[in-house]
């Protein structure tokens, strides 16, 4: 005999089936009364704490970027050190001095060049599409800033470890073969002219 076919087997469930449902029942009323009755001002915290909860996801990811951009940054400055250990390496010994000091000076003249007028003219804003006529003696917390926020700074530092750098490659060619004073020149006019400007038809 099936479990259909015995006419007493089924009939017994119907009380516990009765029971589920009407209990079911009052659950879901109770806890549409429970939501209708929550007070104003809890609902517009919940609201308020659900529109804090985008904000500050977004404060954490431009963190992360920055975080990033100056990782990037530190481990593109440490070339320089890597650039004057092989160039002094290539030089000879009586000239081991000359070269790191050029590596250094370089750097020091080209950052601050850069800052000065490279930025500007690699980012700012082109009107004859060749270079930037703005953002000069740049500041990331002034209004007109190109790029503002603590992710500008650490922008500038990324663009200018990489011109430096780009100052730092032609040393080693230039080795034993130019002044001091001549080579600081050409460390301002790399990363005041030849690179900004450059950079700047690409980024166009």
């Amino acid at each position: 005999m099936s479990f259909c076919e015995s006419g007493s087997t089924w009939r017994m469930f119907l009380p516990a089936l009765t029971v589920a449902f009407l209990l079911g029942a009052n659950v879901g009323l109770a806890q549409e009364e429970s939501t209708e009755s929550v007070p104003a001002e809890v609902t517009s915290e919940m609201e308020t704490e659900e529109a804090t909860e985008e904000p500050a996801a977004s404060s954490v990811l431009a963190d992360v970027n920055t975080l990033w951009t100056c990782l990037a940054a530190f481990l593109v400055f440490f070339m320089q050190a890597g650039f004057a250990l092989v160039e002094a390496g290539f030089t000879r010994a009586k000239s081991a001095c000359n070269i790191i000091m050029k590596n250094l000076m370089d750097f020091s003249i080209g950052s601050l060049s850069f800052w000065l007028v490279g930025f500007g003219l690699m980012f700012g804003v082109s009107y004859s599409g060749y270079f930037g006529t703005n953002g000069f003696l740049f500041d990331a917390d002034a209004e007109d800033a190109i790029i503002g926020g603590s992710f500008g700074w650490a922008f500038l530092i990324f663009q200018t470890v990489f011109a430096a750098t780009a100052a730092t490659i032609v040393s080693g060619a230039m080795a034993e073969r130019t002044k001091f004073v001549s080579y600081l020149v050409y460390s301002i006019a790399i990363t005041v002219i030849v690179y900004p400007i450059f950079l700047s038809l690409i980024h166009i």
